[in-house]
């Protein structure tokens, strides 16, 4: 019926040749492509939306809703799907306390990883220990195939504990998590529990300032949900402004802990007495405020260990072999004080029941001695461990005095009296 149109001179269109062909071939290409990708993001973050509301509802209903799911998922630079951990137990039921929920980040649909977070929660000083003290004494040191110069001692891998606020009125913190305390205003009828406490955790040894300040926010708001939810009338500080850095890693001179560390006991001592086969590098945590927990640890230098190796002082120096000791199983001490809440929650043990430590009871296990005392009204424990090789063979005696000074200048500060040695 009607012809087609031609150009305004009539005739067929003219071939533009073939590279212009060429040219709008590839724009219908890129346009099709274009489409195809525009899509495919759109699918993605649908996708990705989808995941993050399943594991927002996972979230809260795996930690019975003491935390939030959107804190949790931003964590490690943010995730968009979860699941929960292959443990036998890893929801929040209130069947019996402690508790936890633990999550390991999925991607193409399968596991990946190192856990990205778990919250557990308990109440004080009810149920078994939260502080478990090993009697094997596991080493705080990489070997020295693992450190960038070969010393074996010269850093830890093992962060230590500080306190949240100078008044250790919230709780503390590692390099990779978080614990907060909330005290009661009276006792829970059922249980005696004289506080509650939440602790987060993040699943990679490299956490961030950003991500332990989070962990601190959900871990504070699990403790007051938690509170709320066993009938704990209680009232909890806001986090501190500053930043949650990491205590640091490297160790110093022994010599050269001052009195607000705490090595400055070993500091000291060492001004006192011969160093002999004692060790010459340290780190302490700060002792200024109130914390909870405080630690030093000491360790021998390579150069000193062959130092303390040619001399022979008096022990059992079979099986010691040097070579290991400068490069695999470094000779090291650690002392651990513990207060308030945290000192009434002392076990010891390797297995699934440790056993709880009771003032007025000291002693020595494994590698591990022990004394307790009452400080404030409170239980306090006093912990040394040793290397297994360093205890048995080259201390000797020297185990024993080092203890007793560590005691003394800890419970001297501290005001503590009922103080209990070993025999």
């Amino acid at each position: 019926m009607f012809e087609p149109m031609g150009p305004s001179g009539g005739g067929p269109l003219p071939d533009r040749g073939r590279g212009r062909n060429a040219v709008n071939a590839l724009f219908t290409l890129a346009g099709a492509a274009g489409l195809a990708f525009g899509g495919w993001a759109l699918y993605g973050a649908f996708e990705a939306h989808q995941d993050r509301a399943a594991s927002r509802d996972l979230i809260a209903s795996s930690c019975a809703g003491l935390v939030d799911g959107d804190p949790v998922l931003r964590l490690r630079g943010g995730v968009d799907r979860l699941r929960l951990a292959d443990r036998a137990e890893n929801t929040i039921d209130f069947v019996s306390l402690p508790d936890n929920c633990d999550f390991q980040e999925v991607v193409d649909g399968k596991k990946y990883g190192d856990r990205h977070f778990a919250l557990t929660v308990r109440v004080l000083p009810a149920g078994p220990p939260d502080n478990v003290l090993e009697t094997t004494g596991r080493s705080p040191f990489p070997a020295s195939s693992e450190t960038p110069d070969g010393d074996v001692t010269a850093r830890t891998d093992v962060a230590m504990r500080l306190p949240l606020r100078a008044d250790a009125a919230l709780g503390d913190y590692g390099g990779r998590d978080v614990t907060v305390t909330a005290p009661c205003a009276t006792p829970l009828p059922e249980t005696g529990a004289t506080a509650v406490r939440a602790k987060a955790w993040i699943g990679d040894p490299q956490a961030t300032d950003t991500d332990r300040r989070a962990l601190g926010r959900i871990a504070r708001t699990a403790a007051l949900r938690l509170a709320a939810r066993l009938g704990c009338t209680t009232h909890l500080p806001e986090l501190p402004g500053t930043t949650l850095r990491a205590h640091g890693t490297d160790l110093g001179r022994a010599e050269d802990r001052h009195e607000n560390d705490a090595c400055g006991w070993y500091s000291a001592l060492l001004r006192t007495t011969g160093r002999g086969n004692l060790p010459d590098r340290a780190l302490g945590t700060p002792t200024g405020g109130h914390a909870n927990q405080e630690t030093c640890l000491l360790a021998v230098s390579p150069a000193e260990a062959e130092r303390i190796y040619a001399a022979k002082p008096s022990g059992d120096w079979r099986y010691v072999e040097l070579h290991n000791v400068q490069t695999r199983d470094p000779w090291w001490l650690e002392t651990r004080s513990f207060y308030g809440d945290d000192g009434a929650s002392v076990g010891i043990g390797d297995g699934r029941l440790p056993e709880p430590v009771v003032t007025g009871k000291a002693g020595r296990a494994g590698v591990l001695t022990y004394a307790t005392a009452t400080c404030q009204g409170r239980p306090a424990v006093f912990t040394l461990t040793a290397d297994r090789t360093y205890d048995t063979r080259v201390l000797g005696e020297r185990g024993t005095e080092l203890f007793k000074a560590y005691v003394a200048d800890a419970t001297a500060r501290h005001g503590c009296t009922q103080v209990t040695l070993p025999q």
